[in-house]
């Protein structure tokens, strides 16, 4: 069984959220991080947004190419944009 170097229930979780993430991810890891680990907070972040906040940056058109798929997010003043908004 996996054990972790530190207990979770002390530490807050930051899950760096690919693109192609649906809701039902959001919900299953939702309930891990609530009730399995216990964290006392944690936080959704899009890739896209992390990725230019370590470049100082806060607007930009990230393009990110992996194995599967390949996707390009454009991000405003921090807030990536979608097709849903």
């Amino acid at each position: 069984a996996f054990e972790f170097p530190q207990t979770p229930e002390k530490h807050p979780i930051l899950v760096a959220v690919p693109p192609c993430f649906g809701m039902q991810e959001y919900q299953k890891l939702e309930y891990l991080i609530t009730f399995q680990l216990k964290a006392p907070s944690f936080a959704f972040v899009s890739q896209a947004v992390l990725a230019l906040l370590s470049m100082g940056l806060k607007t930009g058109l990230v393009v990110s190419s992996g194995h599967l798929f390949t996707a390009v997010t454009p991000v405003f003043e921090g807030k990536p944009i979608t097709e849903h908004q």
